[in-house]
């Protein structure tokens, strides 16, 4: 099975349970992986996922979809990868740092096979 993996593509969201948080864009950091059995057929950019595209929709999608939840967001990302962009298996984690004092970053992270 191949994968494409983004790591930690940095974007900007409204995200947070707290009325100060709901006001502001926080920086997030986005990994993915996208897992297909179909090999590319060509060394055309169009024969196989275009993570250009996928950076693209996720940088617009988060600053686009405010929610309160980590959890939510990671969902909610992780069904539109779904319908966008073809694959067999997807892996969603998205952390939000220093989110809690004394700690890098927290996440949250799903993975699951394409709901058929």
């Amino acid at each position: 099975m191949d994968t494409l993996t983004i790591k930690a593509f940095k974007t900007h969201c409204q995200l947070g349970v707290y009325e100060w948080e709901t006001k502001i864009k926080q920086p997030i950091l986005i990994d993915v992986c996208l897992y297909f059995d179909k090999k590319p057929s060509s060394d055309q950019l169009d024969h196989v996922h275009n993570y250009a595209e996928i950076t693209l929709f996720l940088d617009q999608y988060c600053r686009e979809t405010p929610c309160k939840l980590l959890e939510t967001l990671t969902h909610l990302i992780a069904d539109q990868l779904f319908s966008r962009f073809p694959c067999n298996q997807l892996e969603v984690c998205i952390s939000k740092p220093y989110a809690i004092l004394n700690s890098q970053a927290i996440s949250f992270s799903t993975s699951r096979p394409h709901p058929n």
